[in-house]
């Protein structure tokens, strides 16, 4: 069983191990939400390479050694070794470390959903690992469905929240103020926000 939980990224430090395409990807991702990241492998692929210097991560060219995983919030790997894949699984459960080991769930403690982002609203589809071709599937037909109209929506939420908590004391009367707001058309949300 899984237990879904959103993370701040910009406190978390996470360690890559592995230099190919997953690794970039992962990297790529891990940098675009704000985490700091550090990458172990002896070379990369020229994406990754060049991704690491134009964000400035370290990147610590030789392969992994025991002890690496101490003082991260999150270790990835993605090597083609499945030996020092299982060790450093092993490695970061033993530390209470989260692990994400590419295609291996039996080895992960945490997985990475497909994601569907707007400007203020994310949404998260996981299968636990056990079919991510299936999740993206999802992903592209929930893209589709989830447009710009929703984010306005959830923007105008976070403002009416915040308002009726403050104004509106009767839990009941917040209730019924926030069902009204998921019956309005996205159209009369951007009309009551100019």
């Amino acid at each position: 069983m899984i237990f879904p939980l959103m993370v701040r990224a910009d406190r978390l430090r996470a360690l890559v191990v592995g230099g190919g395409q997953v690794a970039h990807r992962k990297t790529a991702d891990l940098l675009a939400a704000g985490v700091e990241v550090e990458v172990i492998s002896p070379k990369c692929s020229l994406e990754l390479e060049e991704l690491l210097s134009a964000r400035g991560v370290l990147h610590h060219r030789r392969g992994f050694r025991p002890g690496d995983t101490a003082g991260f919030g999150l270790v990835v790997v993605a090597t083609d070794d499945a030996a020092l894949n299982r060790s450093i699984s092993e490695e970061a459960g033993r530390a209470g470390i989260p692990v994400n080991v590419v295609d291996r769930p039996e080895l992960c403690t945490v997985y990475f959903p497909a994601v569907v982002r707007r400007e203020n609203l994310l949404l998260a589809i996981s299968t636990g690992g056990g079919a991510p071709f299936f999740a993206r599937e999802l992903r592209k037909r929930l893209e589709a469905w989830v447009d710009e109209g929703w984010s306005d929506r959830a923007r105008w939420a976070v403002s009416l929240r915040s308002y009726a908590l403050r104004e509106v004391p009767d839990p009941a009367q917040r209730e019924l103020l926030f069902a009204r707001l998921m019956d309005a058309a996205p159209e009369e949300i951007a009309e009551k926000e100019r």
